[in-house]
Formats: structure tokens, C-alpha cells, sequence
């Protein structure tokens, strides 16, 4: 059973804990640090492309048939 992701302390919930939970679970960051906003621009990009160019496109099936789809966009992209 997964904890609950939602801030259950107000502000003493930190992002650094949140962190240290995917850890915990061996779940590993997809994006970099905070800092400069141009860290995630390629991130932010693509999945804004994929979102308004794939996602939106029509409901799939099937889990495979999903990944099919994405795979075939990321390899035109």
C-alpha cells in the first residue's frame, strides 16, 4: 500500500521529504533540481508537445496499445 502523497503538516510537509519517500520506494527523480528554470525546459517542452499533439488525440484501448502510440510519436519527434 502506498503512503499518501498529500501534505498532512501544512508547510512542514518539504519537497525534501517527498524526495527522501521515492527513495525509499526506489523511485528516481525524471527531471533535475530546483535552480534555474531552463533545467526542465526539454522536459516541460516535450511533454507539452506529447500532451497537445498525442495525448489528446483519442482514447486507447489498451495499456499497449498506448505505448505503442507514444513510442511511434517519440520516434518522430
Amino acid at each position: 500500500m502506498w503512503p499518501s502523497t498529500a501534505p498532512t503538516s501544512g508547510p512542514q510537509c518539504s519537497s525534501r521529504q517527498f524526495a527522501d519517500l521515492a527513495v525509499e520506494f526506489g523511485i528516481r527523480p525524471s527531471v533535475g533540481r530546483t535552480g534555474p528554470c531552463w533545467d526542465n525546459a526539454l522536459a516541460e517542452s516535450f511533454f507539452a508537445t506529447h500532451k497537445r499533439e498525442l495525448a489528446d488525440d483519442r482514447p486507447r484501448q489498451s495499456r499497449a496499445e498506448a505505448r505503442t502510440a507514444i513510442l511511434e510519436w517519440i520516434e518522430a519527434w
